[in-house]
């Protein structure tokens, strides 16, 4: 769920954090003990800054090539 602590910036909880990355509660709560999700913890709630995830997803998004996408479709692994 969303959580809109000021103009600037909008934070997700582990509900949130699922939803975005399509990923379970267990594995969101693996990568934040492994520094892996930016958070804060505020009353004793742990919020995820969702410009940092949508920071890293972008920063760790791998472009495919024609070449790549030509070899995958001539070795049939995509149609």
């Amino acid at each position: 769920m969303s959580r809109p602590i000021n103009n600037e910036e909008e934070y997700l909880d582990y509900r949130g954090v699922c939803e975005l990355l399509h990923i379970s509660y267990e594995t969101a709560r693996k990568w934040k003990s492994m520094g892996e999700l930016t958070y804060t913890k505020f009353r004793g709630r742990v919020l995820f800054p969702k410009s940092a995830i949508l920071r890293e997803l972008k920063k760790n998004t791998v472009r495919s090539t024609q070449s790549m996408v030509k070899e995958l479709h001539d070795a049939g692994k995509i149609h």
